[in-house]
């Protein structure tokens, strides 16, 4: 029994993160590609529904489970080491080295300041949890009133470092009425969250039409875009707690080996997104509708990739590097499944 848990509590990481994945493309596309502002109703709808369902929603998933991640590291390094935070520096090092190369392609890259806020948890990993928690509740608290979004993503890694601690992930199946409840409630309070923010969308052609652009209609624009900043952690833990339950039918499993190479697959789709644009000439050029498309290709090649790659490795080749660099040379992080047979 304590296997399966085990199994169990692991997919359902990988696909978190492969879930978390299908959003940060959207949102990273626009940028990349320098895409127009909405000159359709259908992309105006389409730029609405990615500030009301994606931005910020699914980073902050994406962080949370870097903090996961943080925690299941240290915590098996203390087995394997007498120096489990020379081990853990040595990741975050090699992590922050992999953000400076990706934040020169990618200007809002996140990879760097997680290996910064690693930092801050390795420090956070002294003191006890419940202090952790508060710390984090008061962080997110204050970012969200600041609108200071560069700090973010330290309280979501903090709770996902908690997460892990409490080892909330696997116990789905004992707790499943526990986790519907929560979804439940999450789900509802986001429903108020969305129709609060629908309630102060600007006219369809507000982007395209500068008659548009009054006073009241600029005022709820602010105001929905602060409304969307502030639901973040009631829409995520939704997603989250919707996806755990999903996962244990079965329907989400092409997303796990998307997961499980998270690293390589976040920086993948920023050079195929480059790749695409240069060799199309898109960049300055491309619709909302027109990046949309561009994203469900990629993601699609990126699953198959993944499951064919994890066939014959075991770790995406960015997470084998990391290892690597992590461990330096040890025959377990071999790239090649058949060289631990």
């Amino acid at each position: 029994m304590q296997a399966t848990t085990r199994n169990e509590r692991i997919e359902v990481l990988d696909i978190l993160r492969g879930f978390a994945l299908l959003g940060i493309i959207l949102v990273n596309i626009p940028v990349l590609l320098q895409i127009k502002l909405p000159e359709t109703t259908k992309d105006t709808i389409y730029a609405y529904a990615l500030n009301f369902f994606v931005e910020g929603k699914l980073f902050s998933i994406f962080s949370f489970l870097f903090g996961v991640g943080f925690y299941i590291f240290l915590t098996r390094a203390k087995l394997k080491t007498e120096h489990p935070y020379l081990l853990f520096t040595r990741r975050l090092l090699i992590l922050a080295l992999f953000g400076s190369v990706h934040m020169y392609f990618q200007p809002g890259e996140a990879l760097f300041f997680y290996a910064i806020f690693g930092f801050v948890l390795m420090i956070c990993s002294k003191i006890p949890m419940v202090w952790n928690l508060a710390f984090a509740t008061i962080l997110l608290g204050g970012s969200l009133f600041l609108g200071a979004k560069i700090l973010m993503p330290l309280p979501f890694m903090m709770f996902g470092y908690a997460a892990a601690y409490y080892e909330i992930f696997s116990t789905i199946l004992q707790h499943r009425r526990q986790w519907w409840i929560f979804t439940s409630i999450m789900f509802l309070l986001s429903i108020v969250l969305w129709v609060i923010q629908y309630m102060h969308l600007p006219p369809l052609d507000y982007f395209m039409n500068d008659a548009a652009k009054t006073e009241e209609n600029i005022a709820d624009y602010i105001f929905q875009e602060n409304i969307s900043l502030w639901s973040t952690p009631i829409i995520s833990s939704f997603y989250v707690g919707l996806v755990c339950l999903l996962a244990q039918t079965k329907m989400l499993i092409p997303l796990k080996a998307y997961g499980r190479m998270a690293l390589t697959n976040y920086v993948a789709q920023t050079f195929l997104i480059l790749g695409i644009g240069y060799a199309l000439n898109l960049k300055g050029h491309l619709s909302y509708l027109g990046s949309l498309i561009i994203c469900v290709n990629i993601i699609i090649f990126l699953i198959i990739f993944s499951n064919i790659w994890l066939k014959y490795f075991r770790f995406g080749p960015l997470e084998w590097l990391w290892r690597l660099g992590t461990y330096g040379k040890n025959k377990n992080i071999a790239l090649n499944q058949k060289t631990m047979n």
